[in-house]
């Protein structure tokens, strides 16, 4: 039952990396503003919709499984170590074809202090906070930890749903990952809703959620701001809003629904294919995403595929190029798996320092 389990988590990364994928591919080649109606719908709702919903599954994942496990320093090491296989060479590669400056090469030889993913950055210290997190899961009682999330939530949740004007110094993504994992926890320890197990209403509500973070990037000028033009102004709140906040009340519902829903699932064929191939979820995400020296996502701007997507038929362009990407990344991917164990294989464990 474990093994299915774990199958059906894994399954979620896999997906998540593709929408993480999809996000990036159509917000460096497409102008999706630029499309019909209906084809807006379609290639938000199919191919962008999902990019920071996946962030927050991202980490929902790693809690529900960190929450219950001894600190491992190594975890810290070999995302470091996975996250330079591919960052440095491409960074040399920028400096000695003269595409690139030094800042830009010592940029992506500490990619965790300057930030070129700012998810990397983010995800290696939640790994360092961890000890902490844990002990707060396990120290605190059951009704005063519930009362802590709570107010942890809304003063994270309610200003960037109703208020992101008041985004200030308090609100940081690793802030909200704290927030995630300790609801995460929460949610594994205690298990106090149990309509979480309906996938149904999981289905439900995901599909309410995400439809309302797509209609209101697609129609926020047609209906929305047509009526609440005043406050939307007043309270920061754009079209994107929904899509690019990861701790906006729809992304928040939309994350963890999802996340059950695949939770909930009994998968019992191909679950060793399954977990072969999420392990390379996070070098999907890392080669991927990280930006070339104009700015753009360096493979896009490498390859020039804006001018690839837009003659023709843009759907199956980008499907061709999610696809053709996924599958080169994730055959890379062995390759860093391999050279990366290797290394750690040579490097002292640090377990016991927490």
């Amino acid at each position: 039952m474990k093994k299915n389990r774990n199958s059906n988590i894994e399954l979620l990364r896999i997906i998540a990396a593709l929408f993480v994928l999809s996000y990036h591919t159509v917000n460096a080649t497409v102008d999706i503003n630029a499309l019909e109606l209906p084809s807006r719908f379609a290639m938000t709702g199919l191919f962008f919709g999902m990019g920071r919903i996946s962030v927050n599954i991202f980490v929902i994942i790693s809690a529900w499984f960190l929450c219950e496990q001894n600190f491992k320093f190594e975890r810290i090491t070999n995302t470091w170590l996975s996250t330079i296989f591919y960052t440095v060479p491409i960074a040399i590669s920028f400096v000695c074809f003269c595409k690139a400056d030094l800042v830009y090469l010592i940029t992506n030889m500490f990619p965790v202090f300057f930030q070129p993913l700012w998810f990397i950055t983010a995800y290696v210290f939640l790994l360092f906070l961890t000890p902490l997190l844990n002990l707060i899961l396990s120290k605190y009682e059951k009704r005063k930890f519930r009362n802590m999330i709570i107010f942890l939530s809304a003063l994270f949740v309610l200003p960037m749903t109703f208020l992101p004007q008041v985004r200030g110094a308090f609100y940081s993504e690793l802030g909200w990952f704290c927030v995630l994992y300790l609801i995460t926890g929460y949610l594994r320890i205690y298990q106090p809703l149990k309509i979480v197990d309906n996938k149904k209403i999981c289905l439900l509500v995901f599909i309410i959620s995400y439809l309302f973070i797509v209609s209101w990037y697609i129609l926020y000028y047609d209906v929305p701001y047509k009526f609440l033009s005043n406050y939307l102004d007043f309270a920061g709140i754009t079209h994107a809003s929904f899509l690019n906040f990861t701790s906006s009340l729809p992304s928040v519902f939309a994350s963890f629904s999802f996340f059950y829903l695949f939770k909930n699932m009994n998968i019992t064929k191909f679950n060793n294919v399954i977990n072969c191939i999420s392990k390379t979820s996070l070098d999907i995400y890392i080669l991927l995403s990280l930006k070339g020296p104009s700015g753009l996502i360096f493979w896009v701007d490498i390859l020039d595929l804006n001018v690839y997507v837009n003659n023709g038929n843009i759907f199956m362009k980008v499907t061709i190029i999610i696809i053709a990407a996924f599958v080169i990344t994730s055959l890379i991917g062995r390759i860093r798996i391999y050279i990366v164990n290797k290394i750690m294989q040579h490097i002292p464990k640090l377990n016991g320092i927490f």
